[in-house]
């Protein structure tokens, strides 16, 4: 079985920061609380300087060269657990979060969100191989699992 180079989970991971750096600005738009404005708008910061962060570790590894049974095997090991993936463009996270009702549908769209990311990243991170900086993908994890921790905390408060 061809194992994931960890350089397409952080470009991945890097386009989830990005996506939801614009989602959270287009969350910040629409929220009332103007408390909960400033702590997703915290958030979106975050997300911008979790983005660089990845951009960093990337360019610091070396070519991956994958070990393949059959020509093309990487590739289609890869292409099937990124069909699998829900996973939104800037585009579509920007228009959901436009389209919420009230704050607590927002903040409830954005854990939900963070936690597709997070299940994802966990099921990946076994697909890395153990010599291939697997640590960078648990840096990824502990990055959503922050968010999540934050989200939950911004609901709680507000029930």
């Amino acid at each position: 079985m061809a194992a994931i180079d960890v350089r397409e989970l952080l470009r991945l991971a890097k386009k989830d920061e990005d996506v939801g750096a614009e989602f959270y600005q287009a969350l910040s738009e629409q929220v009332e609380d103007s408390g909960l404005r400033d702590e997703i708008l915290e958030i979106k910061e975050q997300e911008i300087g979790h983005s660089r962060r990845f951009q960093e570790m990337i360019d610091e590894l070396s070519d991956y060269v994958p070990q393949e049974d059959f020509p093309g095997e990487y590739e289609q090991y890869y292409q099937s657990f990124l069909s699998k993936r829900e996973y939104l463009e800037t585009g579509q996270a920007v228009e959901m979060a436009s389209n919420i009702e009230s704050d607590m549908e927002g903040l409830k769209l954005a854990l939900s969100q963070e936690k597709n990311t997070l299940l994802f990243f966990l099921e990946m991170k076994e697909l890395v191989p153990t010599g291939q900086h697997r640590e960078m993908v648990h840096q990824v994890i502990d990055e959503e699992r922050d968010h999540i921790v934050q989200l939950s905390q911004m609901i709680l408060d507000r029930i």
